[in-house]
């Protein structure tokens, strides 16, 4: 165990982990006994696993954990310091990765944790390390720059007023062994929001993931300003009580992507659930039946269902 702080003066500890390939885990408790409490800075270019029970805290209004390089990879959220009334911000500087491992769902918000996402640069990213994990950050994601998802588990941002720029899922290069960034695979980033930028303000942009919808009682109406999409991409409505809507006021296909629509029923789609194009879908045009060029299929969700092509109508995509 280690103390970071047994007096009046706040303090900061930074951990540098050089290599790209260097991993160092601590494993026992880092604890803050003053009463100024204490902060930790993660640096280089390696992966630092925090795993034990941590009770340090910052001052309010102050970066708990800051990230300027490498990976920070924890699996349970008392990895990351003390619970407070205050939100803590954990922010990323540089070209970070805040990596959640294992298959705990987690959750950020104001009854728990008190936690909130902080960027100040176009460079972060988090990785949802494995299938079936579940990263939920219901408070808003401050700091108007880029975010990176990657790794197979899902992200979800439900703030209607989150700040990222633009959002890229998967895509990025395969990083060293040990620095564990989960390489091309994005995994999904998912909104229950119903309304203003639970994704992005400016753009999204999906290679190997998926953007999903998750309806509710109330009716789901989202805008992208741009989205982008390359191989393997989808988008899934996980379909409410009511509708979800998700407008694209430019829609653009990247190389030779594909674009595959998941509703929850081949009939929602076009109808309670739908993927609107801006200028009424002209970059799509339809002839004899389906896209002119058949980038934009639709199937149900799960292993071993067929897809089919997409058309362009009125109401958005449609089979």
């Amino acid at each position: 165990n280690l103390d970071i702080n047994s007096n009046t003066t706040l303090r900061n500890w930074s951990y540098y982990v050089i290599g790209s390939q260097g991993r160092t885990t601590f494993s026992g408790d880092l604890t803050s006994s003053g009463t100024a409490g204490g902060r930790i800075t993660k640096a280089g270019a390696g992966t630092l696993v925090l795993s034990g029970s941590n009770d340090f805290f910052g001052a309010a209004g102050t970066s708990l954990i800051t990230l300027t390089a490498g990976v920070l990879r924890f699996t349970e959220d008392s990895n990351l310091g003390r619970v407070s009334t205050t939100q803590s911000n954990i922010s990323i500087t540089g070209a970070g990765t805040l990596a959640l491992g294992g298959t705990t769902p987690l959750t950020w918000d104001a009854a728990t944790s008190n936690r909130n996402l902080n960027l100040t640069s176009d460079q972060g990213a988090v990785d949802v390390v494995d299938v079936g994990g579940v990263f939920t950050i219901n408070t808003r994601v401050t700091g108007a720059f880029d975010l990176l998802k990657q790794g197979a588990g899902r992200l979800a941002l439900n703030a209607n007023n989150n700040q990222i720029a633009d959002l890229t899922i998967g895509g990025a290069a395969v990083a060293a062994a040990a620095n564990l960034q989960s390489g091309g695979s994005g995994g999904s980033v998912s909104t229950t929001a119903t309304s203003g930028t639970p994704f992005a303000t400016a753009s999204a942009t999906i290679y190997d993931g998926t953007l999903r919808l998750i309806g509710g009682v109330a009716a789901q109406a989202l805008t992208i300003p741009t989205l982008r999409f390359g191989g393997g991409s989808s988008i899934q409505f996980d379909q409410g009580a009511s509708t979800s809507f998700l407008t694209a006021t430019t829609l653009t296909r990247l190389n030779q992507g594909t674009l595959t629509l998941l509703p929850t029923a081949i009939s929602d789609l076009g109808n309670t659930g739908r993927l609107i194009a801006g200028n009424n879908g002209a970059a799509f045009p339809t002839a004899n039946g389906m896209l002119v060029t058949s980038s934009v299929f639709v199937r149900l969700p799960g292993v071993g269902e067929d897809a089919n092509f997409a058309t362009y109508g009125a109401n958005g995509f449609q089979l």
